[in-house]
């Protein structure tokens, strides 16, 4: 059986919520709006240790997650955006510890080949986009 603490705010339709192992050690807790969890939401195993600790906006994940291994090291930290893994993801490796990156769009996995490609093309992007024009100041017409 999951057991659960709930404390709702009518003012801002907000739960903050923990849910506890059967042992009674916490499982998760984070908060509910309208029903969608939606703030920062930590994970533990059933011996209290950090699991993980994931964003989420409007019930879906989106923003900064990190994930950990038993011993409580990293095992891989990234963003989401709608739910999907999106730009560079770090994974550690579990025995050297050493890590690789992931470049993820859409949340597809993107082969090295199509992560330089993508990256290219952003940078073609960005270098083609018209500089913002400080607005030119007219000098007082000089009367003679």
């Amino acid at each position: 059986k999951i057991k659960a603490t709930l404390e709702y705010s009518e003012n801002s339709n907000r739960t903050e919520t923990v849910y506890y192992h059967e042992n009674g050690i916490m499982m998760s807790k984070g908060i509910y709006r309208n029903m969608k969890k939606d703030s920062i939401w930590l994970n533990y195993s059933s011996s209290g240790k950090l699991n993980s600790s994931e964003s989420y906006k409007n019930g879906a994940l989106d923003g900064e997650a990190t994930y950990y291994l038993t011993d409580g090291s990293i095992s891989s930290t990234g963003q989401y955006h709608n739910g999907n893994r999106e730009g560079f993801w770090v994974r550690f490796d579990k025995k050297t510890k050493m890590p690789s990156k992931e470049f993820y769009l859409n949340g597809q996995l993107l082969t090295e080949k199509e992560t330089k490609a993508h990256l290219e093309l952003l940078k073609k992007t960005k270098s083609t986009k018209p500089a913002s024009k400080a607005p030119v100041k007219s000098s007082p017409k000089r009367k003679s």
